[in-house]
């Protein structure tokens, strides 16, 4: 595309220099104009090249940022909330930090070791603004106008952090650069395995593994730990979570099974196993297991055996390794790259003569560097995750350690906790946890007996990256229609809140019980694979309806993707077929001065009476916007002729398609019987 001419330019200049720089966005017109820029990749490069050499880089910071850092101008201030909580014991503070020539001597910095300029690197690579920031100083160059890069950072201290005076030495409380990998490992797993409860509790009496790898000789082999001598306390063995890919590798087989328990050939060892026995050795355990060489790959009844006690397994790990971004065995944990990549920096600052340490990292830090890697798109390595008391991530943003307690990363060795763990989820001290993950209960198909009529309502997400899976009878089935496992696709449950220790009580008017389960199960139970799974229940309601669908007419998903319940208008009204029928409950939100009812979308089998499968889920609002509190929002006319449907044709309907009509006295209302499958 052809350049701007000079006065187009020179308008764009003036509209940028005058606009709020807090409210400028990358969809702002000022700057999507930049997209049709031409960038000269070649000329950045030479210019980097060229700024290289006269960059001066001492103790890990570039000129420029040790005069920032020697002379931090920090001012606090705070957030209502913090006021409302005097016992807090974070502090929030702000520093328009100064300013850097340009992009490129921010990378040149990099490249020649400034680990601040790093830092702000890779934050603008992270942010994908570094060609937007490079195309703004191109237009800058072409008027003669000179461009600097301004810095305003946000930081949150501890209170209880030390505050050294200049004369004091404070050298002792930052871990060395110089420090080794597996130095620095160690010491995590030390600390850990000595101080943290909650990592250590729940790996007491758990069996051993059947079989490990040995290595703690030169020439790996496997080994039967019933064949072992018992040693006096328990076995430390580490684990690996990884991708198998699609390329054949070494597996235990019955053929080579008694090869391998003598040795495991040292050019048969792919590059992730080879990676996974160094970090092992380096941190003094001699035992590892890996699926592929502690299961008997072509012996069904072992696989099942051993896939049974796979929770075991990890929850009994001393420590799990995971190859965060290896898409096979062929792949490495040791992937790093560049060498000037940083993704934190602890450092000490001065503030008004007196001596500090400030800790500067992305909030986004650990979902780039462990959830958004490929090992995190595979289900069991989730579950791995989280079984195991703790976990050493290896990827190409460096080492990541996590344990039920700490997160901590290479660039930020001693960080009380890198925000953003999926652990502190299941692990931390949430009100609500038991309703993401609820432990000590009966386990369903995915989901869990109690309150079961609520994970029932899960819903998508991104209906049009929703997929379905087979279905029941049908090659490849996976779960009953009923459970979220049956898709493939982002789900979630009902909203909650995070105050309500139970949030069933949110919910107080249900139309809706199971009253009974059947599982039939082709694996161990009960979190073998699922031959079939069948919920038995009572409801009240039952509304007679048929699906729109809102896609193309070809498209063969539309009816599960984005699919809504039509009132009937008081007579039930065929869907080819047959009918479509949804059983509710309801909440009345007073704070939230909104009414809404929400339910199951079902569509009727041909293999029984009064038989369903799930095909979708439905909420009805006064309000259009539950969530936009505003006089003047206009009432939604939906959940009112919804309402008018279910007293006019619930009875007729129910009675038509119910499996059988009961009197229960524990839920009186509730006298029609139905299945999901």
């Amino acid at each position: 595309m052809a350049a701007l001419d000079a006065q187009s330019l020179r308008e764009w200049y003036i509209s940028y220099v005058a606009a709020d720089g807090e409210e400028l966005g990358l969809q702002d017109p000022l700057l999507r104009a930049l997209s049709s820029d031409f960038l000269d990749t070649d000329s950045i490069e030479q210019r980097i090249c060229d700024l290289a050499p006269g960059i001066r880089v001492e103790d890990g910071y570039c000129s420029t940022c040790r005069h920032m850092l020697g002379n931090w101008p920090l001012l606090s201030y705070s957030y209502p909330d913090l006021d409302r909580y005097p016992d807090r014991r974070l502090r929030w503070k702000a520093a328009r930090a100064g300013s850097y020539p340009n992009t490129a001597s921010i990378e040149a910095s990099a490249r020649q070791g400034c680990k601040f300029c790093a830092l702000l690197l890779q934050a603008l690579k992270d942010g994908e603004v570094l060609e937007t920031f490079r195309r703004i100083e191109a237009r800058f160059d072409r008027l003669g106008e000179r461009a600097t890069a301004s810095l305003s950072v946000g930081t949150m201290w501890i209170r209880t952090g030390r505050v050294c005076s200049t004369s004091e030495s404070s050298t002792k409380n930052i871990v060395s650069e110089d420090q080794g990998i597996f130095e620095m490992a160690n010491g995590w797993l030390r600390t850990c395995c000595e101080s943290h409860k909650s990592c250590n509790d729940d790996v007491k009496n758990l069996p051993t593994p059947t079989r490990l790898v040995s290595i703690a000789n030169r020439k790996p082999r496997v080994e039967i730990t019933a064949d072992m001598d018992k040693p006096g306390q328990p076995l430390r063995y580490a684990t690996l979570s990884y991708c198998w890919g699609t390329r054949p590798f070494i597996q235990l087989t019955k053929h080579n099974f008694p090869d391998l328990t003598k040795e495991i050939p040292t050019e048969d060892v792919p590059p992730i196993f080879a990676d996974a026995f160094t970090i092992a050795r380096a941190l003094e355990i001699g035992y590892i297991w890996i699926d592929s060489l502690c299961i008997v790959q072509d012996d069904e009844a072992d696989w099942r055996t051993e896939a049974d006690r796979m929770q075991a397994v990890y929850s009994g790990s001393y420590v799990n390794i995971a190859a965060a971004s290896a898409t096979d065995v062929y792949g490495r944990c040791f992937v790093k790259t560049p060498s000037y990549f940083r993704d934190g920096v602890q450092v000490r600052v001065t503030v008004e003569g007196a001596h500090d340490f400030l800790e500067f990292g992305r909030t986004d830090t650990y979902d780039r560097s462990v959830l958004a890697t490929h090992l995190m798109t595979r289900g069991w390595a989730i579950q791995e995750k989280l079984l195991a008391p703790r976990t050493l991530h290896f990827g190409p943003r460096g080492v990541f350690w996590e344990c039920r307690e700490k997160i901590l990363s290479e660039s930020l060795p001693k960080r009380m906790s890198l925000p953003g763990s999926f652990n502190c989820l299941v692990f931390g001290n949430h009100n609500w946890k038991e309703y993401f993950w609820e432990h000590r209960d009966e386990y369903v198909a995915g989901l869990w007996r109690r309150n079961i009529e609520l994970h029932l309502c899960w819903h998508s997400l991104e209906p049009r990256e929703l997929r379905r899976r087979p279905r029941a009878h049908e090659a490849d089935w996976v779960a009953p229609s009923w459970s979220w496992a049956s898709m493939d696709g982002v789900v979630q449950y009902p909203r909650h809140n995070d105050d309500v220790e139970d949030p069933a009580a949110l919910y107080p008017d249900r139309y809706a019980h199971v009253f009974d389960t059947e599982m039939t199960f082709s694996g161990p139970p009960p979190f073998g694979q699922l031959r079939r799974g069948v919920l038995y229940l009572r409801c009240s309601v039952i509304v007679a309806g048929r699906l729109r669908n809102t896609k193309a007419p070809n498209d063969l998903e539309s009816k599960f993707t984005e699919s809504v319940i039509r009132g009937p208008g008081g007579v039930p009204r065929p869907s080819g077929g047959g009918n479509d029928y949804g059983w509710n409950e309801t909440d009345e939100d007073d704070s939230a001065e909104d009414h809404f009812q929400f339910g199951l979308v079902l569509r009727k089998t041909n293999d029984g009476p009064g038989e369903f499968c799930r095909v979708g889920f439905f909420e009805f609002h006064e309000c259009p916007r539950p969530w936009i509190l505003s006089s003047a929002r206009e009432p939604n006319k939906a959940l009112p002729a919804f309402r008018q449907a279910t007293s006019e044709t619930s009875d007729a309907t129910a009675s038509a398609v119910c499996a059988e009509i009961v009197s229960n006295s524990e839920y009186p209302e509730e006298k029609y019987v139905i299945t999901l499958v």
